[in-house]
């Protein structure tokens, strides 16, 4: 039976599907941009009921940030999302005028975040405290406070109908940057001040730093303030366009269209670096003296001294656009909600086992650890000689892992098993 057929009132969405399986009561079909989707029927003559598991937004995430508490991704299609671990990701509700609103950038502090998009809209999310009432097993009634940043979401009136994409923070001033050579500043995120600029380009990002600010964007356009009001156009030795700037280690890093890589102490001089790629390069992070860069076709590169870099590959061909790191965790974002996640380093804390039991040889453990951990399961019969085991992952935010392990064919009088952190 056609699945698709217009007979079928629950049908799957018409898309590109890579996988099939048949689990004896129900299927189970995957493919492009992480569409998942059981299907099963509720008697032998009923069609089939097809429910997409674990939705994604698949609209294309334009920049990712981390604050100390949570991550949070903005894109197309109003889309705002927020993680505390990189791995659970929650869709925040965008205010009513601006659904439609393609989310360019995001940045701002732990008391304002800033969200700015396509024909200048501006949202912003202060963090104020709220209560929260929830129940206990016991059905006890508590209430706690809970932080709104990140979470609630406000317009205010455009202040340009030019696009936005650059935000930055210099001192008590939040620095809005776009296209037309558009320069925002304000105090408080709500009264905005446009700043007179020698350029038209489109500045697409903005990177405050001890000596001031620099602006960077189309076709080599490279311009820095002091003050965040008078600013001043550089020359630079490329027409390609700078994508993206940050401070990070004690210095400026910006790159962007044909891989281009431009580094800097002071804002004003500039030293390119061999990235080795033509791709347009989108992003970059600094995490534990390492630095990380994301690009188009899931280009990922990596450099100790922001000179030598080194091509890491990854797992996805989809763009990434926005990177941010948080406790040896690497995450980037991009084209079709794709969201990517490595634990650079190693997390070691000991692998559990919360429970087991054992019958005809055949040995149960419910495991505990940290997300994104890899271990193997090995064993011995006298506590030598261990035998090495397949390498097993934490895959969710559980930190819990069932594994069933056959054992020997033969009955043995014990058994030992041991967890080797596999990093």
């Amino acid at each position: 039976m056609n699945q698709l057929g217009p007979g079928n009132g629950f049908s799957p969405p018409r898309w590109t599907y890579y996988n099939a399986q048949w689990e004896g009561s129900l299927y189970f079909i995957s493919g492009r941009s992480g569409m998942m989707l059981e299907g099963f029927q509720t008697n032998v003559t009923s069609p089939y009921f097809w429910i997409e598991l674990a939705p994604s937004t698949r609209n294309w995430l334009w920049e990712v940030l981390r604050l100390p508490d949570f991550y949070v991704a903005v894109g197309y299609g109003g889309t705002l999302m927020t993680s505390e671990n990189g791995i659970d990701w929650n869709l925040e509700l965008p205010p009513s005028s601006t659904t439609n609103t393609v989310f360019l950038g995001v940045g701002g502090t732990t008391n304002l975040l800033i969200a700015v998009g396509d024909k200048g809209a501006v949202i912003l999310s202060p963090n104020t405290l709220t209560n929260v009432v929830f129940t206990n097993a016991d059905n006890t009634v508590l209430t706690s406070e809970a932080s709104t940043l990140g979470v609630l979401w406000n317009a205010i009136a455009r202040p340009t109908t030019n696009d936005l994409q650059g935000v930055a923070v210099f001192g008590d001033q939040f620095v809005l940057t776009g296209n037309s050579g558009t320069v925002l500043t304000s105090a408080n995120g709500t009264n905005w001040i446009r700043r007179a600029t020698p350029t038209s380009a489109f500045l697409s990002g903005g990177a405050a730093h001890p000596g001031g600010l620099v602006a960077v964007g189309k076709g080599g356009a490279l311009l820095t303030s002091p003050d965040a009001t008078n600013w001043t156009q550089h020359a630079t030795a490329t027409t390609n366009w700078i994508y993206r700037v940050r401070y990070l280690g004690g210095k400026l890093i910006a790159v962007g269209q044909n891989g281009i890589i431009l580094t800097s102490l002071n804002g004003t001089n500039w030293s390119p670096a061999i990235s080795g790629t033509t791709r347009w390069l989108n992003d970059v992070t600094l995490m534990d003296g390492t630095y990380f860069v994301v690009g188009t076709q899931g280009t990922v590169l990596a450099s100790t001294n922001a000179v030598n870099w080194t091509n890491l590959g990854t797992i996805t061909e989809k763009s990434l656009y926005g990177v941010a790191c948080h406790e040896g965790q690497l995450v980037a974002a991009g084209v079709e909600g794709s969201i990517v996640r490595s634990q650079v380093i190693p997390e070691l804390t000991p692998v559990q086992v919360l429970k087991f039991a054992r019958t005809n040889n055949q040995s149960l453990f419910l495991l505990a650890g940290k997300p994104d951990q890899r271990f193997t399961l090995d064993r011995s019969a006298a506590l030598t000689n261990w035998s090495t085991g397949p390498v097993f992952e934490f895959l969710d935010s559980s930190g819990t892992l069932v594994v069933l392990d056959y054992g020997d064919t033969n009955s043995l009088p014990s058994q030992f098993y041991r967890a080797t952190l596999d990093p």
